[in-house]
Formats: structure tokens, C-alpha cells, sequence
């Protein structure tokens, strides 16, 4: 069997993203209307005045940028230009939602972002197919909202949850399990207008403690924790995220293990502050001095535990924990994380003090004591 109208379609349009403006009328309906974001000058009917418009921006624009093509389903597509080559569409240009009437191209309507076209539809998408992008309404509206997400886009996003009660307080398909709030506060974090993203979707009914899929329960909180991201992290605390909440990558601890195993030292020091509670472990990669011995007491803290904590002060750059951890039993020359010996963790850290300390302890990297 050969190929349908619609793969025809696609193939012209695909045409046409690639320079091929010839490729592109051969589809035009002769009342082909397209029509800019805004009523305007821009705006245009006919098969003639399209060609010429699109024509004049060729010329304008000299290299023609690499495109994008999702197909919605048999009648709609979405055309919009890729980042820099980059297959990640471009939220900084227009994006043209293509409508397929009869075999032909009826309707061009521009968009402010690919976001904004998206989240304008309602349609199902087809099954999908080869080499093509194919999302169901509720697949739209998830991939919009997130756009909007990772932009600030805080118009868009309101309308999307206005439009889609359901959106801020349940996982995402296609996402792993994600809320919107692990959305915001995702590596690297730091988004724009993440604390007013963040209390809009809690308003909209978001769950701040709500646990990511996949291996491990991480809430926003842990995630804004790995990113330092201080605005996220404030945010999710002002709004009645749990500071001590459990499900970290590390050991499942509270987001104070996630920021202090990544060295994310910002962030550590915002939880402690506002009042994250810390192991040994943890405070001794902060520097946390007058909490050692309370720890130490308090517990029955193995030498494992000592010297892992000890390994720790020397991740954190810490002299003065790493002092008291030794004087306390710690094995100088334990090879922990990352395959890594606590001089060499300090190394890593740029501790160069604590590393001539080490190293008048006597105090060796990995590959010396291979």
C-alpha cells in the first residue's frame, strides 16, 4: 500500500522545515489562511499571499533554522524551531500549529512558543508511528505545562491548570512519576520564577510532600535541596513542605542527606537553618563542631560510623570535625565514596589546608594504596 494523504503531508512538511518552500505550497489549500499570534499585518489569506509572506521571511532570516515536527494526529501538526540545533524545541520563538483540511493545508495560526501550541489543543493524537512524535491531550497538556514550568511562564501555566483541575496534584505521563513540583525544582533547578511557580501550583492543590517515581521517594523538597536551589527550597518550606521528610537517594534520609552527599553546601546550610535535623555524618561534613559530641553520646556510633562521618568532614572541607573524628577513632585510610580516600575527598573539595593536615597524619589517596 502506498502512501496515505497525511503521509504526504508530512513528508512536504518535512520538506519545507528542511528549505524546501516549493515543497510546502505544492500543499497549500488555495484559501490557506495563516495567521499571526496576534491580529495584525502578519496576517494573511490565500495561497499566493502566504507563499509571499513566507517567502519574505526566508530572505529576512538567511540560514534556515532546524524545525521540529509533532504530529498531533491525521489533521494537526505543530512546527516549531529547534534550540540551536538542539531537538529540544526553542520556547524564545514562534511556533505554527498546521491544520490538515481534505488533504490539504488549511490553516497556518502561529503561537508565542511551542508550549502555547500545545496546550491550545484538545485533540487526540494518532497511534504512533516511525520517526514521528505522536501525544495524547493528556500528553499535550503535560509537555505544555512543563515548558511553562521550566520557562516561568506563569500565564500559560495558570491557564493550563484553570483548564486541567487535575494537573498540579497528579504525576505527569510520560514523566516517571513526576509532579509539577519536581518539574520546578529538577537539576540544575534555579528556573525562572520558581517560588511564584511553585505557590501558584500549590494553590492550584500540588501536594508539597508528594513522592517522585521511580527508585527512590524523593519530594521537591529533596530535589530543590540537590539542585542548591535556595528560592525553590524556601518556597517549598514556606508552603508546609516537611524539612526531615524521608526517601533520599542517600540512605532514604531527609533532603539535609541529599544536599550534603552532593555538596550542595548552599542549600545545607538553608535546611540547618531552618531547622533540618543532622546526623554525625551530616554535621560533620557542615562543620558542625558543638553537635559532635551530643551525636557521639547519644548514639552507639560504631567506628564504621565514625570514620565514615570522619570521610565526610573531609568531603565538606571540614579541619575541624575531621579533627575530633579522628582523635575519636576514625580510620584515616578508608577508601568510601566515590572509590575515594578522605584525603582525596578533601582534594576534591579544594581543602588544600586540610589536605597538608591529612597528609602530616599520614594520610593517603586511593592510588597509593593500591
Amino acid at each position: 500500500m502506498g502512501p496515505g494523504p497525511t503521509d504526504l503531508i508530512e513528508a512536504g512538511l518535512r520538506a519545507w522545515t528542511s528549505g524546501d518552500l516549493d515543497a510546502l505550497e505544492a500543499l497549500l489549500d488555495p484559501a490557506v489562511s495563516l495567521r499571526w499570534v496576534e491580529p495584525g499585518e502578519w496576517d494573511c489569506t490565500g495561497r499566493e499571499q502566504v507563499m509571499a509572506l513566507l517567502r519574505q521571511r526566508r530572505a529576512q532570516a538567511g540560514q534556515n533554522p532546524t524545525m521540529c515536527i509533532d504530529r498531533l494526529d491525521d489533521s494537526t501538526f505543530v512546527v516549531s524551531p529547534a534550540a540551536g540545533g538542539d531537538p529540544n524545541r526553542s520556547e524564545s520563538l514562534p511556533a505554527t500549529r498546521i491544520t490538515i483540511t481534505n488533504g490539504a493545508v488549511s490553516q497556518m495560526q502561529q503561537y508565542r512558543s511551542h508550549a502555547d501550541a500545545l496546550s491550545s489543543l484538545g485533540t487526540k493524537a494518532s497511534s504512533d508511528r516511525p520517526g514521528m512524535t505522536s501525544f495524547s491531550h493528556e500528553e499535550v497538556v503535560a509537555r505544555a505545562a512543563v515548558q511553562a514550568v521550566r520557562t516561568g511562564d506563569l500565564p500559560t501555566l495558570a491557564r493550563l491548570l484553570a483548564e486541567n483541575p487535575e494537573l498540579a496534584s497528579t504525576p505527569l505521563p510520560g514523566h516517571g512519576g513526576r509532579t509539577l513540583l519536581h518539574v520546578v525544582t529538577d537539576w540544575p533547578g534555579h528556573f525562572p520564577n520558581s517560588a511564584a511557580t511553585i505557590r501558584l501550583l500549590v494553590e492550584a492543590g500540588a501536594d508539597v510532600n508528594a513522592a517522585s517515581g521511580g527508585g527512590h521517594a524523593e519530594t521537591p523538597l529533596h530535589w530543590a535541596a540537590s539542585s542548591d536551589d535556595i528560592e525553590a527550597l524556601d518556597a517549598l518550606l514556606d508552603a508546609g513542605a516537611d524539612i526531615n521528610a524521608p526517601g533520599a537517594v542517600i540512605g532514604g534520609g531527609t533532603p539535609l542527606a541529599d544536599a550534603t552527599a552532593f555538596g550542595q553546601w548552599q542549600a545545607a546550610h538553608r535546611l540547618v537553618e531552618r531547622g533540618a535535623r543532622t546526623t554525625l555524618w551530616e554535621s560533620a561534613a557542615l562543620g558542625l563542631l558543638i553537635q559532635m559530641p551530643h551525636h557521639i553520646e547519644a548514639t552507639t556510633s560504631s567506628r564504621q560510623e565514625i570514620t565514615s562521618s570522619f570521610w565526610g568532614a573531609c568531603h565538606g572541607g571540614q579541619p575541624e570535625t575531621a579533627a575530633y573524628l579522628l582523635e575519636a577513632g576514625a580510620n584515616i585510610n578508608w577508601v568510601g565514596f566515590d572509590n575515594l580516600t578522605p584525603l582525596d575527598a578533601a582534594q576534591r573539595a579544594g581543602a588544600e589546608g586540610l589536605v597538608e593536615w591529612l597528609r602530616t597524619r599520614g594520610a593517603k589517596s586511593t592510588a597509593d594504596l593500591n
